[in-house]
């Protein structure tokens, strides 16, 4: 993770780095909450369902 958030700061181009989490997966959601990435939007998606059998997901965001 410190890889990725290294060359978000070392690109212009880039200014934030950003993941998905399981709505059923709380202790991932608070790993990346302690690594400094925030819940930017919770969206429930029929499409994630069906490819992953789960409907709500975290979109979080790191700048």
């Amino acid at each position: 993770m410190q890889w990725a958030q290294d060359i978000v700061q070392a690109e212009p181009n880039l200014d934030r780095l950003s993941l998905h989490v399981s709505g059923k997966n709380p202790r991932a959601k608070d790993l990346y909450e302690k690594l400094s990435f925030h819940t930017h939007l919770q969206e429930k998606s029929i499409i994630w369902h069906f490819l992953f059998n789960k409907k709500e997901w975290y979109y979080m965001v790191w700048r």
